[in-house]
């Protein structure tokens, strides 16, 4: 994992033109998660896909600490057999505080103007985007967004310049696993949470 962005883009994008940028809280990272990353690669729109977990949130408590969840993070991406084409990187977790999505979406068009930047979000997130995040209009008006659906959100007033995909809706809850559930997370990422008696395991 790389830990400053600045480091990261100078480093590790390589020669792809088009980025995909997946930030979750992998608390724990799950099924569902890879899916949404597989149907991004698979729409052709983006390269690479860099995959953030992310840093401390003033309205959210992680039950696992940072380092639990950067194993978990790297098991999961072992268990996907991805190439090249998924990076984790920690540059929001080396934070002191999370980084707001808008200034993300400035900082990466500042140090990499020649790249085209995509925010990868499930139907979920993006229904919330307007009213719940961090200079939500402001997000939605400049930000490239891939959207991937998921269960149970339909979309509505997608904007012209976002990307919704034509793929079936991904199922899935990481509230179900915290709750005991290991069936949606890889054998992996399940055995780290039985050994290490993290959720509902302890």
């Amino acid at each position: 994992m790389s830990n400053k962005l600045e480091q990261f883009i100078g480093t590790k994008i390589g020669q792809a033109k088009s980025l995909g940028w997946f930030g979750f809280s992998a608390d724990p990272p799950t099924l569902a998660h890879r899916a949404v990353i597989d149907a991004a690669l698979g729409s052709g729109l983006v390269q690479k896909v860099v995959v953030f977990p992310a840093g401390k949130l003033p309205y959210k408590d992680f039950q696992t600490s940072d380092w639990e969840r950067a194993d978990m993070s790297e098991l999961w991406r072992s268990s996907a057999q991805w190439d090249d084409e998924v990076i984790i990187s920690r540059f929001d977790m080396s934070r002191e505080t999370a980084i707001a999505w808008i200034d993300l979406w400035k900082k990466l068009n500042d140090l990499a103007p020649k790249n085209n930047h995509y925010f990868i979000v499930g139907s979920d997130q993006y229904t919330q985007i307007q009213d719940s995040w961090q200079r939500g209009s402001q997000l939605l008006k400049h930000a490239n967004f891939i959207i991937v659906p998921r269960q149970h959100y339909p979309l509505r007033n997608v904007l012209r310049h976002h990307h919704p995909l034509n793929t079936p809706a991904i199922p899935g809850s990481s509230t179900a696993i915290r709750q005991g559930n290991l069936e949606q997370v890889d054998e992996m990422v399940g055995a780290y949470i039985l050994e290490n008696q993290l959720y509902q395991q302890r």
